[in-house]
């Protein structure tokens, strides 16, 4: 009888340990899951933010904190509520950014009450102008501030930090000069006149992550003429292009353009025979 229930019992003690690894397992697979989802938001937000388009980086860096409630994705979202005009949820994600882990750092501590002392005396303002520049009746204006690195910074405090992966934190920015990326993901704008390699001149227009723009021919585009529009995600351009009557040419077809650097594009894929390969400005 002694021999039984010391079998049993092994056999207990065997199942529950069996139980615990195969529990273990998934969970470690959610949380390297769940770390690279929150890292991709995190980087589309920054993205967007670069380009300015405030409701893009908001949605992105509002999904990455919902995955991984981290202080620096807090503090991304009261930036981006800064330039947004939005003292009310600026305060918000400020607030939250000094309760969130791992803590701030300086000078982002002292950023974040730059905000919420902005915030703090905007919010009752109704005529607070959509500039942000204080006027003459000496309303508060709006700081200025912008991290320069994409990437989220993991810390061993989140609990779900990779095992043997290091990520130097972000160099804190400056309101009144903010430091910009050596090599950001996406230049602040691609408008401007460009030419191409087929002798063409384009004339292109971005606003936020969408970009179009009109080319034509060197003999004023009674050869050719192109219309093209995308939409930018980090350092690509993927849209759909179409010549247009104004020339004899009438092809269309897709397009997936490079950022090589803020005066430079690159096709990468083209359909349809379009020409040309390479912009410059």
């Amino acid at each position: 009888m002694m021999k039984t229930n010391r079998g049993i019992m092994r056999s207990v003690i065997l199942f529950i340990c069996t139980l615990a690894l195969l529990v273990a397992l998934p969970a470690s697979a959610q949380d390297e899951a769940t770390i690279n989802r929150a890292e991709n938001f995190y980087q589309q937000g920054f993205s967007a933010y670069t380009m300015k388009d405030w409701l893009d980086a908001a949605s992105n860096f509002e999904q990455s904190f919902r995955l991984i409630p981290h202080s620096m994705t807090a503090y991304m979202l009261s930036v981006t509520y800064l330039n947004r005009e939005s003292p009310t949820k600026a305060l918000q994600w400020a607030e939250t950014a000094t309760h969130s882990k791992p803590a701030l750092e300086e000078p982002y501590q002292t950023s974040v009450g730059k905000i919420v002392d902005w915030a703090r005396r905007s919010i009752n303002d109704p005529y607070y102008t959509l500039s942000g520049k204080a006027d003459e009746a000496g309303r508060p204006s709006r700081p200025q501030a912008r991290p320069p690195r994409a990437a989220l910074p993991q810390k061993n405090t989140l609990g779900l930090a990779r095992s043997g992966v290091t990520t130097p934190p972000p160099v804190p920015g400056n309101f009144t000069q903010p430091p910009i990326p050596a090599q950001p993901l996406t230049p602040l704008t691609l408008t401007g006149t460009w030419r191409c390699n087929d002798g063409g001149t384009y004339f292109i227009r971005q606003i936020g992550s969408v970009l179009w723009w009109y080319g034509r021919s060197p003999d004023g585009g009674r050869t050719w003429s192109n219309v093209f529009h995308g939409r930018i995600d980090r350092n690509r351009i993927k849209g759909q292009w179409a010549d247009v009557p104004r020339g004899h040419a009438l092809s269309s077809g897709e397009m997936t353009l490079q950022i090589v650097d803020t005066n430079k594009l690159s096709a990468r894929y083209k359909s349809g025979g379009f020409g040309g390969n390479e912009w410059t400005r």
